[in-house]
């Protein structure tokens, strides 16, 4: 499932593909998995818990001042994105499909998983005195809002690098002490 996504993205694999890569048959493939998509969204929850547990379980960097460590890991944050295959074929195209295609119960429980971990981890910058007196969910919200951005890069065209680099240093001189 990962080799496909990363090739081909979700709209272009379809199970057939699945099944002869795996080498079962369509009816043990569905055992598993109601559909394609529901495959391909717990390979990227996979893919979005290890990118968060890599880029936000230490917030200091070794070295660096508080607000050069968020800019760092902000950045790492871009560079995953950008450089993993799998990520790389998620646009608002394929964000749309899954959201058409999966049950509206399991897209709500991923954003709610998504928004206690980002607030867990921005709970402890704040109880570590690295984040200024903001609420931990509304900066948490303003991180989700970043990697949701940071899949737009098509979109947004030429300027993406420089506006996503204008943005984490606003909101590091905004949102983070020194």
């Amino acid at each position: 499932g990962k080799e496909l996504l990363a090739n081909y993205g979700i709209r272009k694999t379809n199970v057939e593909d699945l099944t002869i890569a795996a080498g079962i048959s369509k009816g043990a493939y569905y055992k598993f998995y109601p559909s394609k998509e529901a495959l391909f969204f717990e390979i990227l929850e996979g893919l979005e818990h290890d990118m968060r547990t890599v880029f936000f379980g230490e917030f200091l960097v070794p070295g660096l001042t508080p607000r050069e460590s968020f800019q760092t890991k902000m950045q790492g944050v871009l560079r995953f994105i950008e450089e993993n295959p799998l990520m790389g074929k998620m646009n608002s195209e394929e964000i749309n499909h899954l959201q058409r295609t999966l049950p509206k119960e399991l897209l709500e429980a991923h954003s709610k998983k998504d928004d206690r971990e980002l607030s867990a981890f921005v709970k402890s910058w704040k109880e570590e005195g690295y984040l200024r007196d903001f609420d931990p969910e509304t900066v948490a919200a303003f991180l989700k809002s970043v990697f949701i951005l940071a899949l737009q890069k098509q979109e947004i065209g030429s300027e993406y690098e420089r506006m996503m680099k204008m943005l984490i240093d606003m909101a590091s001189q905004y949102l983070i002490r020194d």
